[in-house]
């Protein structure tokens, strides 16, 4: 456990990868104490928000992906390791992203609602929360991580009328702000992708696409309207009847 705040990138590495195939194993994690299970994610944590190393981050989400840990036992830590998938979404690396998306689905599984909307929204502390990853990651360039974020995106539906009301709106509104915003620019990537599109693509790609627009789309409702910008939005389902 030591070595999981080691300075020596090979044995933080080799720690993060150990104590992930023994989180993994839910009758050793049964052992833990809650204070032991603290510090272990608190350290997996700490390495990825401070490592600019790619397998550094993708062996942290991997870590948070693949524990077994009880939800009495992560409750206290279920924010850092949010916070956490968070940040590292911002690698350029496509499997770091995909390994984020695998984390946040994971913690899904394992918190409560109540625990989960604490990070979902970006506040004065955090500027996105966890739902913003999984939103603009079904616009990404990979399909896989277009799909992953879709997927979640199914499921974690059911915790938007949870919400309170002043948070439902900031949800909202900064979903609206990332439609022409640095850095998401959803709109931008509309452009791109309907230049692309015209191009002879799979067609899983063309679906992939349009099911990440109207799921945004009916996220927004109103405020899709109100921003000025619906016109631009809808031309991508043009190119399901082209």
């Amino acid at each position: 456990m030591s070595h999981l705040a080691s300075s020596s990138q090979d044995l933080l590495l080799a720690a993060i990868k150990l104590m992930t195939r023994i989180a993994h194993n839910s009758d050793l994690c049964s052992l833990f104490t809650g204070s032991q299970v603290k510090t272990v994610i608190t350290r997996v944590c700490d390495a990825s928000n401070t490592s600019k190393d790619k397998t550094i981050a993708v062996m942290s989400m991997w870590f948070i992906s693949m524990q077994n840990f009880s939800a009495a036992q992560i409750s206290k830590s279920a924010d850092e390791m949010f916070r956490a998938a968070i940040a590292a979404s911002s690698f350029p690396s496509k499997v770091v992203q995909s390994e984020c998306l695998s984390a946040i689905s994971r913690l899904q599984e394992q918190v409560s609602p109540k625990i989960s909307v604490r990070t979902a929204v970006g506040n004065e502390e955090l500027p996105r929360g966890w739902f913003h990853v999984v939103y603009t990651s079904m616009f990404n360039e990979n399909e896989k991580v277009r799909n992953k974020a879709g997927s979640i995106c199914s499921k974690v539906v059911n915790l938007i009328p949870a919400l309170e009301n002043n948070t439902k709106s900031l949800l909202h509104a900064q979903a609206t702000e990332d439609l022409t915003n640095e850095p998401s620019r959803i709109l931008q990537r509309l452009k791109t992708v309907e230049s692309e599109l015209q191009k002879e693509k799979p067609d899983s790609t063309i679906k992939s696409y349009i099911r990440g627009w109207g799921w945004l789309c009916c996220f927004l409702g109103g405020q899709l309207v109100k921003s000025g910008k619906i016109n631009e939005y809808c031309n991508i389902f043009l190119l399901s009847f082209s």
